[in-house]
């Protein structure tokens, strides 16, 4: 914690935390109370690495369905491929690569890659455990993109998984007792973690061929996006569109809330040097943002914003909603950015 013993030895059984805010806002002040902050907590997500069925190779088809275990289908779904190897039961077992990846130079002598592709589920819209589900298959390529021909053997993969809607099907339950786990065979400094909050619902990206031009435009997003006018919102709203895969009316206002953004030119001192960099500077509409955060909406773009930073450069992110411009506020800014790393 910081504290010297003798100042820890003079403490109570409570601690008062005093928060000062350059405004006042009913909202925060009703919501945050002392049950909202508390000591050893930490987000948890349904996520865990499986070997997959193996798959028996043939001649009849070009890719294959993965599967997680088939005695709990109903329960697994297969969030990503992490290690595909083809074992030809004559010989060494070979590895392939992901096709679409950097290493297909020192891949070229293996000649074996693999390809994976979600697409909907056979039930989908059931209102089970298969509510919106989606199923992965994987194909066996050579580097000219044609299907790699297969022997007798297996298909053997490690998958990352997660158990469809049955976390989220919990929350359902008609009583109040909060949702606690225990580890099965396991020991440790964990022993029966407890839920504060309701699993939420599975989020899965939007499947079909009519994102596929959307999902090009936003490999050309770049500072020229980015001058100003009209032009630039519109680009800014169909991006995160793009990447919005509740596409609630919830969500369609908040997008919609970025009313302008500007950019250009910035220099600032980096250590011992001028660095030259993207200001962004965006006004948000108070009405769509009734009842969300336009502060934390910000600071998410602002995340976003610097993965299109170039190399020697960095980008800087004011912020402001109309209500805060007509009273005279300052913008909200935060520290600038190069990639995913704030620059010192």
């Amino acid at each position: 914690t910081g504290l010297t013993p003798s100042v820890r030895q003079r403490l109570g059984s409570t601690l008062e935390i005093s928060i000062l805010l350059s405004e006042h806002d009913k909202r925060l002040e009703d919501d945050v109370t002392p049950s909202a902050i508390r000591t050893g907590c930490t987000p948890v997500i349904n996520l865990f690495s499986r070997t997959a069925d193996a798959i028996p190779l043939n001649h009849r088809t070009t890719e294959y369905r993965i599967i997680a275990d088939a005695r709990a289908e109903d329960s697994l779904e297969v969030f990503s491929v992490d290690s595909v190897t083809v074992d030809e039961l004559e010989g060494e077992p070979r590895s392939f690569s992901p096709f679409y990846s950097v290493s297909h130079e020192t891949d070229s002598e293996g000649g074996g890659y693999w390809l994976a592709t979600r697409r909907p589920g056979p039930v989908e819209g059931d209102s089970g455990l298969f509510r919106n589900p989606s199923e992965m298959y994987v194909s066996l390529l050579d580097p000219a993109f044609s299907p790699w021909n297969p022997g007798r053997g297996l298909l053997h993969m490690e998958v990352t998984c997660f158990n469809r809607s049955l976390p989220e099907m919990m929350s359902h339950r008609r009583d109040s007792v909060p949702i606690r786990f225990d580890f099965a065979g396991a020991s440790g400094p964990v022993t029966a973690p407890e839920c504060l909050v309701a699993p939420t619902p599975v989020l899965r990206n939007h499947m079909g061929r009519k994102n596929l031009w959307p999902l090009v435009s936003q490999l050309t997003l770049n500072h020229l996006s980015l001058t100003g006018g009209a032009d630039s919102v519109a680009a800014l709203h169909e991006i995160l569109r793009l990447n919005d895969p509740k596409d609630s009316v919830q969500t369609t206002n908040l997008i919609h809330g970025v009313r302008s953004i500007t950019a250009g030119p910035c220099v600032q001192r980096m250590q011992s040097a001028f660095v030259r960099g993207t200001e962004i500077r965006l006004l948000l509409d108070d009405e769509n943002f009734a009842g969300d955060s336009a502060y934390l909406f910000s600071t998410l773009l602002n995340q976003f914003f610097s993965m299109y930073t170039s190399i020697n450069s960095f980008s800087r992110l004011a912020a402001t909603t109309q209500r805060r411009q007509t009273r005279g506020l300052k913008a909200w800014t935060w520290p600038v950015k190069t990639g995913d790393r704030p620059l010192i």
